[in-house]
């Protein structure tokens, strides 16, 4: 069984494009090592990254992402259980959505973190599965 795991972060009011660099970087260097796939969205103001692989690497892997300080806030949006990877072909894709898109995800992310519900959290991933697609 695999974990696949959504959480968001707040991002650094003073973050450059070389942080979001060095995370693409070292997660596309990364996680084939740990068998961890994903794919990470950039908002305005917040990322949303999808992480799926065996727990024993997404949870060490999400404690180690909480410390980091490009991370502010991070919050677990949702935890599924799965037979089979969304983003087998990507150690880490990303996704940079323009207004519109942006601000509906974001207010999807806000509503699971208030009111946590499985299925539209397996509806989220489902979602992000298919923007790895146009990624």
């Amino acid at each position: 069984m695999l974990l696949q795991t959504i959480y968001a972060s707040a991002r650094r009011a003073d973050e450059s494009g070389a942080d979001l660099q060095d995370i693409l970087w070292a997660s596309r260097r990364n996680n084939p090592a740990i068998d961890v796939t994903g794919l990470l969205v950039i908002l305005p103001d917040r990322y949303v990254q999808a992480l799926e692989g065996p727990a024993g690497s997404v949870e060490p892997l999400l404690d180690f992402i909480s410390d980091d300080a490009r991370h502010a806030g991070m919050r677990i949006v949702t935890r599924l259980q799965a037979g089979e990877r969304s983003f087998a072909r990507f150690a880490m894709a990303d996704f940079a959505p323009s207004s519109d898109p942006a601000a509906r995800l974001t207010a999807r992310v806000d509503n699971l973190i208030d009111r946590p519900d499985p299925a539209a959290g397996r509806d989220l991933w489902r979602d992000l599965a298919r923007l790895s697609v146009e990624a």
